[in-house]
């Protein structure tokens, strides 16, 4: 069962301000000063939460699947762009910074660091306190801490250039799906 989105003011840090074409699952928290762009789903178990009064922002299409975290503490902020998915189990702890069109994989670690646009992160990795340009893939399990070694990741392979769509393209018809049992 899908709970009700509540519409609030964005001007009310307390409140979240999530688009009325989003589904957020019964079991999943959005909390504190969140604002959800067009057509999120937000899977059950996941949590967005700004119990510390910062901002986190979620541009229209992105997924956020099952147990997916998303946090910050005070004085840094989460800003993802538009299409972005959160695999089942990430954690997105702020400040961070995410571009348009990135994948975030299974168990992944983002914490404290700027990701461009079109970036793949693939599962079970960790990403530290670094900038990664645009474009950039993550291998699977990797740990990226320092700058030097997000400077020197490869460019996405091209069996994983379209993945992000395709999964951004389910996720939407899923809200949709889920907005229309709703009613």
């Amino acid at each position: 069962m899908l709970g009700k989105n509540p519409k609030t003011s964005w001007k009310d840090p307390s409140s979240p301000d999530i688009d009325p074409s989003c589904a957020i699952a019964a079991t999943a928290s959005v909390i504190g000063n969140v604002k959800l762009g067009k057509n999120i789903n937000v899977a059950p178990g996941a949590s967005i939460r700004s119990d510390e009064g910062e901002r986190i922002v979620l541009g229209d299409e992105c997924n956020v699947q099952d147990n997916v975290v998303i946090h910050c503490l005070k004085g840094g902020e989460v800003v993802l762009g538009k299409k972005v998915s959160l695999a089942h189990c990430a954690i997105i702890h702020g400040p961070v910074h995410m571009g348009n069109g990135t994948f975030v994989g299974f168990g992944t670690v983002v914490a404290s660091s700027d990701v461009g646009k079109n970036c793949f992160i693939s599962h079970n990795s960790t990403v530290l306190g670094v900038k990664i340009a645009d474009n950039r893939f993550v291998p699977p399990g990797t740990v990226v801490q320092t700058q030097d070694e997000a400077d020197i990741l490869g460019m996405v392979p091209p069996a994983q250039a379209g993945f992000n769509d395709e999964v951004v393209e389910v996720n939407c018809e899923l809200s949709k799906g889920y907005k229309k049992m709703l009613g």
